[in-house]
């Protein structure tokens, strides 16, 4: 499985702080999960995309890639906090609202939620 690979090699990349050369392999990754079918690589290898964004401080294109892992498992509250951090470097108070309004709303027990 190519996309499972790919995002493998991302992550050691990551590991290794070459965020830039992370990006490529998860973008093929993405691209190798479209033809496998496989929601979960690609739902990680975006939210890791996502990471490498936040690394080179890139914290727009990491928002995008964070969003579309969203679009993939909107209740994956890792990714809302990882949110929370790129609209915290931006200032951005009301999407941290907002943000922190669906993390509560996910999971209203986890007291974490509330201090973000």
């Amino acid at each position: 499985n190519y996309s499972v690979a790919y995002n493998n090699i991302g992550v050691s990349l990551f590991n290794l702080n070459k965020f830039s050369e992370s990006i490529e392999y998860f973008d093929k990754a993405i691209q190798y999960s479209s033809n496998d079918d496989s929601e979960h690589i690609k739902l990680k290898a975006y939210y890791n995309k996502g990471l490498s964004y936040m690394g080179l401080n890139k914290i727009q294109n990491a928002i995008v890639s964070f969003n579309e892992a969203l679009k993939i498992s909107p209740k994956f509250d890792k990714i809302y906090t990882k949110l929370i951090k790129c609209y915290k470097i931006q200032e951005k108070h009301e999407e941290i609202i907002k943000v922190s309004e669906i993390l509560i709303k996910n999971d209203p027990k986890n007291v974490e939620y509330y201090t973000l």
